[in-house]
Parts: C-alpha cells; structure tokens; sequence
C-alpha cells in the first residue's frame, strides 16, 4: 500500500478501503454501478465483432435497431439530425481531447469520433476510426488495448479483448524472489533473475480493473494525467515519458492498475511463502513491483 498509493494517510487508506469494498460488494450482491449513479445491469462484452462504425451522415436507428423516417416522408432520419447524437459526439471528443492532454500530446491531436451501432446492446457508443474497415476496432487494429469499460445514462458495458485472457490462475507462477537488502533504489541486483508481479497477474485481473471503472465510475477512477499500468511509473519509481506528469499520491487513487496490483501484491504475501533454503522461507513480497522477501 505504501509504495503504490505513495505513503497513505489514515485518511487516505478509508478511502482506498471503501473503494475496494465497494468492488467486492458488487462482485458478491450487485448493486448500483458508477459511483451509485446507475442501477444499470451491464453488459459483458468480447472483442470487436459486437458493434459495426457509422458516419453521422447514416441512418439513425431507434432503440428497436430501426430505421426512423421523417415526418415530412423525405427519407429517413439521420444520425447528424439528432440533437443527442450530436451532443454525445461532442462529448466524446472532449474526452478524447482531454486523453490527448494527459497522454503529452495536445488536443488537436485527439482523433475524431464516430458512432458505432450494436445490436448487441441496440445502441450507440462514440469511439475513434481504428482501420478502414467499419467493423475493425481497437482490439483488431493492433493497439496495445486489454480492456475498457463505457457508461452511458441508460447504458454501460466492459469491453474484453484477447490480452485479457491471458495469464493463467493465481498462484499459478513458480517465483523467483531476492532479498530486499540486496535493491538499489527500489531496483534489483544487475543480472538477478527475478519475477515481476505482472508476470504473476492472474487470468481475472483485466476484469477486475475494469470493475474499478465500473463502481466507481471516471469522476473517482481516472486520473487526469491518465491512466498508468507499469508499477515503476505508477510509483514514481520511473519517469512516465516526455510530456507525461509524474505520478502522485492523488492520481494513484484515482488508478485502478494500483488497485489491482495492491490486492494481488497482498494476496501473496498472506498466502506464498517463498523457500530461501531447506530449512527457511519468508513471505513473498512485491513493495518494489518485483518479488522479494525480509530476510531474517
């Protein structure tokens, strides 16, 4: 707790608490979704194959997936008639704007946003071209993308992709841990072999990252430098890159990756014991994001 939410208060690891006792209580009973503003059941979605790109020059379709003609028998309407639509591609281009800002970029350099009709969800999301193809999206195209989660006033989604199946079950990985003596300013000994937590990052955790998004929703789960996922930089341990602010205490309890890798980092130090000899073993440790053990 200390290295990933930067030295807590008191006051600070309530919060960090009810934030994972809230995860936990959607998990075991349910309940309301982005920070209590939603009762919204969401929908649980893989890859790319459920939502196909539009223009806003296409037909708009009601909430049937049909088409809606004009009153005065011209045709049918369009996306771009719609002064929702139009509002909520508005807003979706802030928002990538503002990603564009806390990625170090600027925000003319926020790409344009289209609608993405599903008749998974027979509805709307905005989201940014990802190929030539209306039916690539950003798991298709190459990014580096695990998972996303989407809320919408009547509407909210997580998003899986390949890479979120990956991993296998907790426990699974054999670790190679170091004295922590041995760190040089939270970095292991040169040529040590040593395991990194993300190599021990189970099957489930995309989906429980995602489930910070889901409870808590943007206003209490994304930080506004955006998100980090390397434990180094997320603890300041590291630089996160030209143009990208530093991680501080307060945008690492608005991350759901320091959440995640709290709760594996504690899960195995209750639960591995890691062999230093025949006749000793410690308690696997990761406070430096690599594997380690007090030694007594």
């Amino acid at each position: 707790m200390n290295s990933l939410f930067l030295s807590p208060s008191e006051s600070d690891l309530q919060t960090i608490q009810k934030r994972f006792n809230g995860v936990v209580t959607y998990l075991t009973s349910g309940g309301k979704i982005n920070n209590g503003a939603q009762k919204t059941k969401p929908f649980l979605l893989y890859g790319d194959g459920w939502r196909i790109r539009q223009d806003m020059k296409s037909e708009l379709r009601n909430a049937d997936g049909e088409t809606i003609p004009k009153d005065d028998g011209s045709g049918n309407v369009l996306i771009e008639d719609d002064l929702l639509m139009v509002k909520k591609q508005q807003e979706a281009k802030t928002i990538a704007e503002k990603d564009a800002v806390a990625q170090g970029k600027s925000a003319s350099e926020a790409e344009d946003q289209y609608p993405y009709w599903s008749d998974s969800i027979q509805s709307y999301t905005f989201d940014q071209k990802w190929g030539d193809s209306p039916t690539v999206g950003v798991f298709d195209s190459g990014s580096s993308a695990i998972a996303f989660t989407l809320m919408d006033t009547d509407k909210a989604l997580i998003n899986l992709g390949p890479k979120a199946l990956q991993g296998g079950r907790l426990h699974a990985v054999d670790v190679t841990a170091v004295a922590n003596s041995l760190f040089e300013d939270h970095t292991p000994p040169t040529g040590s072999t040593i395991t990194s937590i993300a190599e021990v990052a189970p099957q489930a955790t995309a989906i429980f990252h995602e489930l910070f998004h889901l409870v808590w929703g943007d206003s209490l789960m994304y930080p506004s430098v955006g998100e980090e996922y390397q434990f180094q930089r997320m603890t300041g341990y590291e630089s996160r890159g030209s143009g990208k602010k530093a991680f501080t205490k307060r945008y690492a309890m608005r991350n759901p990756q320091s959440y995640t890798y709290a709760a594996i980092a504690y899960d195995y130090t209750q639960n591995v014991q890691y062999k230093i000899s025949n006749k000793k073993s410690a308690p696997v440790e990761f406070f430096t994001g690599f594997a380690s053990y007090e030694k007594s």
